[in-house]
């Protein structure tokens, strides 16, 4: 008898620790990029020599808010303070190629776009775009 519950208890305990998984979400992949709204805080320009320059931030973005939603939507909300006078928001199309190492934008009336993901995290998105003589990163962070 004492074996029978003995066997019964240590098979209870795999259950257990192999049943109740978290369904946690990558904070690092398509589904950490799709779980918040980001709000961009930095843009840093990179030469051919490694030199970085900031500064390039102009305040009437500090306020937009970019969501990638899951259904592969693109938004682009802005905040009140305008770039110009006519600004809206954009709306278009996202999707994440080569490994999740690329994404690929479709913004309506702008036209395409592609820019390498340098760093996602749960804190951090930063997108990488190369230009002929330099690289632009700009830092995205959850909107609160």
């Amino acid at each position: 008898m004492k074996k029978h519950l003995l066997s019964l208890t240590i098979l209870t305990i795999i259950v257990v620790l192999t049943g109740c998984k978290k369904d946690g979400i990558d904070p690092n992949g398509p589904q950490g990029l799709m779980t918040k709204k980001w709000r961009i805080t930095s843009v840093v320009m990179v030469n051919a020599d490694g030199e970085q320059t900031d500064g390039f931030l102009d305040e009437c973005r500090k306020d937009d808010i970019r969501n990638y939603e899951s259904t592969g939507k693109f938004i682009l909300e802005t905040g009140p303070k305008h770039c110009f006078e006519e600004e809206t928001g954009q709306v278009g199309t996202w999707e994440l190629r080569e490994n999740s190492k690329k994404l690929y934008m479709y913004v309506e009336g702008r036209g395409y776009y592609r820019d390498s993901i340098v760093e996602l995290t749960g804190n951090t998105l930063k997108l990488g775009t190369s230009y002929d003589d330099y690289f632009m990163i700009e830092t995205y962070v959850p909107q609160n």
